[in-house]
């Protein structure tokens, strides 16, 4: 256990959550502030949705699979839109977490440790490609001066 009760790897993430979320709401553009603001309401609203199942990742965890295919066509909708390289293998792992909650859905006996450990895994390499994706608006920002976030397309 770690500080206040929590597991280590809880606080861990959370420092990480906040650490690269605020990186991203202080240096990045559009798309980076949206996607670290999504990313730390999905985290609090995922808190919640914890401490309301029971399961623990035994049967499918049913407000964890609706807040991640809420995640899955929020990135979607802006990876379409916003021009940044970095999201599309954002929305894809967020779609490999959605498929993780269906293969439970499909194959109940899918070990409930695989589950949660697959599932939540995923989230550390997310974090990774907004952190780096932040550094690389600022870096095309101070080198040109300017880094449109949205795409002009019709």
């Amino acid at each position: 256990m770690g500080w206040f009760g929590q597991p280590m790897r809880v606080l861990i993430f959370n420092v990480l959550l906040i650490a690269i979320c605020g990186y991203a709401s202080w240096r990045g553009g559009g798309p980076e502030r949206f996607v670290a603001a999504l990313y730390l309401v999905a985290a609090m609203i995922t808190r919640t949705a914890w401490l309301a199942g029971t399961s623990r990742y035994a049967n499918v965890e049913w407000g964890l699979f609706a807040i991640d295919f809420l995640m899955l066509l929020a990135l979607t909708a802006l990876a379409l839109k916003a021009d940044r390289f970095w999201i599309t293998p954002a929305a894809s792992l967020q779609l490999i977490m959605v498929g993780i909650h269906i293969s439970k859905m499909v194959y109940p006996g899918f070990l409930g440790w695989a589950y949660a450990v697959t599932s939540n895994f995923l989230s550390y390499p997310m974090l990774l490609l907004l952190a780096v994706g932040t550094w690389r608006h600022q870096r095309r920002s101070k080198t040109s001066g300017v880094d449109p976030s949205w795409s002009n397309l019709s």
